[in-house]
């Protein structure tokens, strides 16, 4: 058994232009056997950006939340 968690952050200001991201991954992985294994995770990942200018403003927040699956080998 394995457990493990992944904390991403990143941002950036360029004058009237802004944004990032947010990533968390907390998961478990189970190797049942010496060359195959099975891990499990859950993302939240959340990309943003805004725009402040005097001619347009406006931002956008994308959000993707779920669980993935996966399959582990080593030789």
């Amino acid at each position: 058994w394995a457990f493990s968690a992944e904390v991403d952050w990143f941002g950036i200001k360029i004058g009237e232009y802004s944004g990032g991201l947010w990533n968390l991954s907390p998961g478990v992985t189970f190797q049942p056997f010496k060359t195959i294994g099975f891990s499990v995770k859950y993302h939240y990942i959340n990309y943003y950006a805004n725009v402040n200018q005097n001619d347009w403003n406006g931002s956008f927040d994308m959000i993707f939340k779920g669980p993935s699956i996966g399959l582990n080998a080593n030789f």
